[in-house]
């Protein structure tokens, strides 16, 4: 299967093919992120061997059965998928719209300043607008982390409500200036690595070339781990600021602060070897087939008549 890719799909091929590659993506990778997640969140030292590392990874849950402890990976799901089709539809659904207004904007002055690596320049720049953008859904992701992390903070209330509760909803915001560096920087090294890999891999123009299946895997992984490499330090921050209760919450510099004094540099890396196993296949898997997807849709879709298409 190829891929124009320099053809934007319809506004809603990409979109659906997003908002699938997000559910899939959860449904198969949601256990992992929440062993990263519970990693990152830990201030302990911890070893492979021993019960420490069991009880930081399933909770109450270390001592039962291994359904049980499988069960207890799936924490905030019903949050979990209401974020992530969110976010990958404005993620990869949008960043292509971002592209076309740049390159209609601004199109003559990355050629001139950039010259052949002028698409990955617009596509990475692309990316980072798109990244400070995504800020807006961090409730959603707040909820999500609290469940991964400390499920016991959600017990007896009612999440949904918080989303339209003012003043719950002002906590769930907390850490969004560091949530924002963090997708500004992930999205940034995604969309800009992954156009990248297909330059200088490939040597592909995007603007006349396609790129086949394996081209947008690799692609798509070199993004990946670009993308979660890049963001680490953020996101051990912005984890730790959802993940704190009310009572104890604490500024994203504060919480770095602590971190350099009491636990050194290395852990603004925490989390980051299963991150890397778990994060780099989920998001290239789910930005190949939002890719892939996408054009086989636009495809279906332009080949219908104008008045299905308009549907």
């Amino acid at each position: 299967m190829h891929t124009d890719a320099h053809h934007r799909p319809p506004g809603a091929a990409s979109i659906l093919a997003s908002a699938f590659a997000g559910f899939a993506e959860l449904v198969v990778f949601h256990p992992i992120d929440t062993i990263s997640k519970r990693l990152m969140n830990n201030r302990d030292v911890v070893t492979p061997e021993g019960d420490k590392l069991r009880t930081v990874i399933y909770g109450e849950a270390a001592k039962r059965g291994a359904l049980a402890r499988y069960k207890s990976l799936f924490p905030g799901f019903q949050y979990a998928v209401t974020y992530k089709v969110l976010q990958r539809s404005y993620q990869f659904g949008g960043q292509p719209f971002v592209v076309n207004w740049m390159e209609r904007r601004w199109g003559r002055w990355f050629k001139a300043k950039f010259r052949k690596r002028a698409q990955t320049a617009v596509q990475a720049t692309a990316g980072l607008v798109i990244g400070m953008g995504e800020v807006v859904l961090l409730p959603l992701d707040a909820l999500k982390v609290k469940g991964q992390t400390n499920p016991a903070l959600l017990h007896g209330t009612s999440p949904w409500a918080l989303l339209v509760r003012p003043s719950s909803l002002r906590k769930l915001y907390s850490g969004a200036g560091w949530t924002a560096a963090r997708n500004m920087v992930g999205c940034f090294a995604l969309f800009g690595a992954s156009a990248a890999a297909k330059d200088i891999i490939y040597d592909l123009d995007e603007g006349k070339e396609k790129t086949t299946l394996m081209q947008t895997l690799v692609a798509s992984f070199c993004g990946a781990i670009a993308s979660i490499a890049l963001a680490s330090p953020f996101d051990v921050i912005k984890v730790r600021v959802q993940a704190a209760p009310a009572e104890a919450r604490m500024s994203g510099f504060a919480i770095a602060r602590n971190i350099i004094r009491f636990e050194g540099m290395r852990a603004f890396v925490k989390g980051l070897v299963p991150k890397l196993l778990a994060a780099g296949p989920k998001i290239t898997f789910s930005f190949t087939i939002a890719q892939q997807l996408s054009s086989f849709l636009s495809a279906h879709m332009n080949s219908q008549p104008p008045a299905l298409r308009a549907l």
